[in-house]
């Protein structure tokens, strides 16, 4: 019988049964069926260990969960010396995509400079840049050479057009299979919209050098009213991912751009928006997350969802 590759989640030994509605395993003594439920084939399957019914033999099996350890060597990715674009801060508000045997980073470098813009509302000097491990905690800073900084091009910062598009948080997919090799790589990225927060797409065909998916003036680095392809309102994004056609971006909204389903007013708490082709989003959200006993409460006053969720797909099962 030929298995699919299954991966788990925890210190828990278990057999992944997807695919078909029945799968039969040899035994020395007998032949036992599985039953699993109708599912989409996917050539690779996660199964949550703490998830008992993912699991077919669970006798004198005890699952428990086990808070995560830090790693001694954290931060990982430190931010850069004197001169450089990180040299204030390297910003994990970004992603991680596995290509072959190379973690490819990207995230949101910023210098004290763009510290002091974005105290006057502009979030001029925000620069996507670029990072690449093999191992997940050794990570070097590749010069790129695409983007001057201070007058010398040897950064790790990825190309934007247009280059005076900046951005404070950014999310990346890798889509090979796009038949447009430019488009193969997408990224939603949070910029300023007048005085509040939208976001907007870009396309790639590498990840390095990207290009903004709409056609737009930036006025003092800021996207016109009028060419937003978000519904006009506060959003900070922290997910991004397609599933079943439909690309997805979640976020944290307040009231009055989201209400609890009791109609009350809120703080942060997660909404999701979808969309088929990164231009064109539905006109409104679904509440997608709440704190566990959150109440409505003035903004900053009770336990909020602030930048809630970051969601991987993982073919049959998001996390």
């Amino acid at each position: 019988m030929k298995l699919r590759k299954t991966t788990y989640l925890g210190a828990v030994v278990a057999l992944a049964l997807l695919g078909s509605p029945v799968r039969t395993l040899p035994h020395s003594r007998a032949r036992i069926a599985v039953q699993s439920a109708p599912s989409d084939a996917v050539p690779r399957a996660t199964l949550f260990a703490f998830d008992d019914h993912s699991i077919p033999f669970w006798q004198n099996l005890y699952l428990t969960m086990r808070a995560a350890e830090k790693h001694p060597a954290n931060p990982v990715v430190r931010r850069g010396r004197d001169g450089e674009p990180d040299s204030y801060g390297a910003l994990f508000y970004g992603s991680v995509l596995r290509r072959g045997n190379t973690l490819r980073m990207w995230y949101i470098a910023y210098d004290e400079e763009s510290l002091r813009m974005l105290e006057k509302r502009s979030i001029y000097g925000w620069r996507a840049a670029y990072a690449e491990s093999t191992d997940g905690i050794h990570w070097s800073k590749p010069n790129l050479g695409l983007v001057e900084y201070r007058g010398s091009r040897n950064n790790n910062l990825v190309l934007v057009d247009p280059p005076d598009l900046f951005g404070e948080h950014l999310v990346v997919l890798e889509e090979p299979d796009d038949p447009d090799p430019s488009r193969r790589y997408k990224m939603m990225m949070t910029t300023k919209w007048q005085n509040s927060w939208t976001s907007v797409p870009l396309y790639s065909g590498d990840g390095l050098r990207w290009n903004l998916a709409l056609r737009t003036r930036l006025d003092n680095y800021a996207l016109p009213a009028g060419d937003a392809v978000l519904p006009t309102g506060f959003l900070e994004q922290c997910g991004f991912y397609r599933w079943r056609g439909l690309y997805h971006l979640t976020g944290h909204q307040i009231s009055p751009h989201v209400w609890l389903r009791n109609g009350e007013p809120t703080g942060r708490v997660m909404s999701i928006f979808r969309s088929r082709d990164l231009l064109h989003w539905s006109d409104t959200s679904s509440l997608g997350y709440v704190r566990y006993g959150y109440r409505s409460a003035p903004l900053n006053k009770a336990e909020e969802a602030h930048i809630p969720a970051s969601v991987w797909n993982r073919g049959n099962v998001l996390l």
